[in-house]
């Protein structure tokens, strides 16, 4: 036989019958029934949908360059989240010739500020029955006085913005001291007549403020006390007669808040050295008065604003060793 009748000989007479619908088709052998696919490399064969042109196409993302802005984060409490300050400038410390990049920043150099104790020193009371007063004229438009006490002369034509020496009162129970104040050089018509108390061992300043003619005197006190040695106690008195409620900084830190006109604050302690002492309008940030380089040394400071706010005479600060 040859090769093709051997082929007809194995190859039936019928075709075989394709499987109706919903019976089972044959499986196949060694895949030779198996129509071929085409084939698929990593998807570029697949078929791909019509494109949509109501939807708008993103262009491709590539590590986040071509992400959209995100919008702005909602307000919180109704207010919009205050900006982030401003970063300070930074310097390098090494060669700005050098073609070598920078590796060494850092903040500009700002010297170290004198540390401040908020809490009071305490209070040592001597046991004594001397008491001290003196007088402070910080009468806006007034004239120069003569301050009586007791009807003792204290005080001799005492200017603007001076103070008087300190008189002793000696005595073993609370008084109060009658104040008579008139024009200096002459003794008729007073300017003020008013009560004093002073309390045994105790230190006053007895301030005359106010505007001609509507004066008054503020009392202010400070019990006698060892302080330690490189300590210092401070306070403020706001005698300003047209200005606000003040703040008060010590080395851009806030000491005293909003204190009112015709009012001081108490004490605070404080390590001796020199400081920048700002004065603010309450709650503002922007100083309209400031002190540099004002030594405080061991001992009791009362800082007193006085004069006329943008008027005559006008504002100033007297720092007075209690």
């Amino acid at each position: 036989m040859n090769k093709e009748e051997v082929f007809r000989k194995n190859t039936p007479d019928t075709e075989p019958i394709p499987p109706e619908q919903g019976q089972m088709k044959p499986p196949a052998q060694n895949g030779q029934d198996q129509e071929p696919r085409p084939p698929q490399q990593n998807g570029q064969n697949q078929p791909t949908k019509p494109p949509n042109n109501n939807q708008q196409q993103r262009p491709p993302q590539q590590n986040g360059q071509n992400r959209p802005p995100r919008p702005p984060r909602p307000p919180q409490n109704g207010q919009n989240p205050p900006p982030r300050p401003p970063r300070p400038p930074q310097y390098h410390t090494h060669n700005t010739n050098s073609p070598r990049p920078p590796y060494h920043v850092h903040y500009p150099y700002q010297p170290p500020k004198p540390p401040i104790i908020i809490q009071p020193i305490p209070q040592v009371q001597q046991g004594s029955n001397t008491s001290y007063v003196r007088f402070l004229n910080v009468i806006a438009g007034g004239p120069n006085v003569d301050v009586y006490l007791d009807g003792t002369l204290i005080a001799s034509n005492l200017a603007y913005g001076m103070v008087s020496n300190y008189a002793t009162i000696t005595s073993n129970v609370n008084l109060n001291h009658r104040v008579v104040v008139y024009q200096a050089g002459t003794k008729g018509n007073p300017i003020l007549q008013t009560q004093l108390p002073i309390n045994r061992g105790s230190v006053y300043t007895a301030a005359l403020g106010g505007v001609m003619p509507y004066i008054g005197l503020q009392s202010i006190s400070i019990q006698r006390m060892e302080i330690p040695t490189q300590m210092a106690i401070f306070r403020f008195a706001h005698l300003s007669p047209n200005n606000t409620a003040i703040d008060v900084k010590l080395n851009g830190q806030k000491v005293f808040t909003c204190v009112p006109y015709w009012n001081t604050t108490s004490t605070i302690g404080l390590y001796t050295g020199a400081y920048t002492i700002e004065l603010l309008p309450c709650g503002s940030q922007t100083p309209f008065y400031t002190m540099r380089s004002t030594n405080i040394g061991t001992g009791a400071y009362t800082l007193y604003a006085i004069g006329i706010l943008d008027g005559s005479p006008p504002f100033q600060t007297i720092l007075l060793k209690d």
